[in-house]
């Protein structure tokens, strides 16, 4: 599985855009985004590469990452995102945070915070209002809904007390509401949709440190899924490794024949996406590689490595990035 990954590096020097300091999302370079830079940066800084960047480079990516902010708000603002404004918003944040803290910057303006006029966001003025926001997420197809929830877990650490513990609190009574009994699972769609779907909203209980509710249920589930289904996306092959690592602490402990299944099943899946030119796509049916595609990827790589007890591997090959870029 290692050898799969030796051209990523030269894939990602070339989406790198200089005059913006991000990176493109693939090779028809439609525009550098926050959601296609984070990933790079994500990937080099697994690799320890980030220290070795030549000055000019560091300083455009992080650049990149203040441009997008707000002054008056302290959001960071990417208008080529097409998600929802919830969303995008917290996404945002959390990955162009991360991103400087990576590169050993900050952001350039104050974050939202208790200071910020959260009356803008009526969603977390009070339960009910709360209420009433998780009640229009659209919890049938799962992974939207839990996408759109997980990128709140930032806004919600900002609340301040003791509205931010209340929030937190119905919001983990509230969950359960909406988890199948029998499978454990959220959603209505395809299985993969529903375990990427709890995949997302199991970020949610790790934000929080939480522990989800029907844990086996959820592990019965999953398996039943990876073994009989197409995986289609990239995303679907780390999905079910992360919702793995989530509940593994609750979990009565399983075969390791049970193991060995996964990890082969999860190699022979994330194999459909390389690309003849070395770099992963997003889709089975996409001919072209893309940032997202990669980072899957390689968090698909690490969690292997992780679920079969060994260390995580650095980017590979990350003396090439250095010398395409320069």
């Amino acid at each position: 599985m290692d050898a799969s990954y030796d051209s990523v590096s030269v894939f990602l020097a070339d989406l790198y855009d200089p005059a913006s300091g991000g990176f493109y999302e693939s090779p028809f370079k439609e525009g550098a985004r926050i959601e296609s830079t984070a990933p790079g940066i994500t990937m080099l800084s697994k690799g320890n590469i980030l220290n070795d960047l030549p000055n000019e480079v560091r300083e455009s990516f992080i650049t990149f990452f203040q441009w997008h902010q707000d002054q008056s708000t302290g959001f960071f603002e990417d208008l080529q995102e097409q998600r929802g404004h919830d969303e995008r918003r917290g996404r945002a944040l959390s990955y162009s945070v991360n991103a400087l803290k990576d590169l050993g910057a900050s952001p350039m303006y104050p974050l939202p915070g208790n200071k910020f006029d959260y009356s803008r966001m009526a969603y977390l003025q009070s339960i009910p209002a709360f209420e009433a926001w998780l009640d229009s997420l659209p919890w049938r197809h799962s992974w939207s809904g839990g996408s759109i929830l997980s990128a709140q877990s930032t806004l919600i650490r900002q609340l301040p007390e003791p509205l931010q513990g209340n929030i937190i609190d119905f919001l983990f009574a509230y969950l359960p509401r909406h988890q199948h009994p029998s499978t454990g699972l959220w959603g209505g769609e395809i299985p993969y949709v529903q375990v990427s779907g709890t995949f997302k909203v199991s970020m949610v209980y790790k934000a929080f440190e939480r522990a989800m509710p029907r844990a086996d249920h959820i592990y019965k589930s999953l398996l039943a899924c990876i073994r009989t289904e197409v995986c289609q996306d990239a995303t679907w092959v780390r999905n079910p490794l992360h919702l793995l690592q989530v509940n593994q602490p609750q979990l009565e402990t399983f075969s390791d024949a049970e193991r060995q299944e996964i990890i082969r099943l999860a190699m022979h899946n994330m194999s459909q996406f390389l690309r003849p030119d070395g770099g992963f796509a997003r889709n089975l049916d996409r001919r072209y590689r893309v940032t997202d595609g990669c980072s899957q990827a390689m968090k698909t790589l690490n969690a292997v490595r992780v679920f079969a007890g060994l260390e995580e591997k650095s980017f590979p090959k990350g003396d090439q990035f250095l010398s395409e870029i320069k």
